[in-house]
């Protein structure tokens, strides 16, 4: 958790990709050990929280932030996706575009479809 935690103070406060990446490995390392190791490390984790409150309370509060960044952003691309699909709905309307705006309107939906699927998987993991 310490870890975890030092990661949110590298670097400046901007840098927010840079820093979930890392904590989002640690993440999957103590995913991975909890899953093989469960009976081994659920006791020490407990001791280690109640120990280090400061600590778990500030990991727990760091991971939320992760949580609704990611669910904002979600949001935010669903409501691209959704403008996309009434405009494809619009047959008459989309078909007033020319051929380069009716790509970059596809390639755009194609993007927030793909980021939408990849946040949604980090925020299940």
């Amino acid at each position: 958790m310490r870890v975890f935690n030092d990661a949110e103070r590298l670097g400046t406060s901007n840098q927010f990709f840079e820093k979930f990446n890392i904590r989002h490995k640690i993440l999957n390392l103590l995913e991975n050990i909890m899953k093989t190791h469960k009976l081994i490390y659920n006791n020490k984790i407990i001791d280690y929280a109640n120990e280090y409150e400061e600590d778990c309370t500030k990991t727990v509060s760091v991971m939320m932030g992760d949580l609704n960044y990611f669910n904002e952003e979600c949001i935010d691309r669903l409501s691209q996706i959704k403008k996309y699909q009434d405009l494809i709905a619009d047959k008459e309307r989309y078909d007033k575009f020319d051929e380069e705006t009716k790509k970059m309107e596809d390639d755009r939906f194609k993007e927030n479809d793909r980021l939408v699927k990849t946040e949604i998987r980090v925020i299940l993991l």
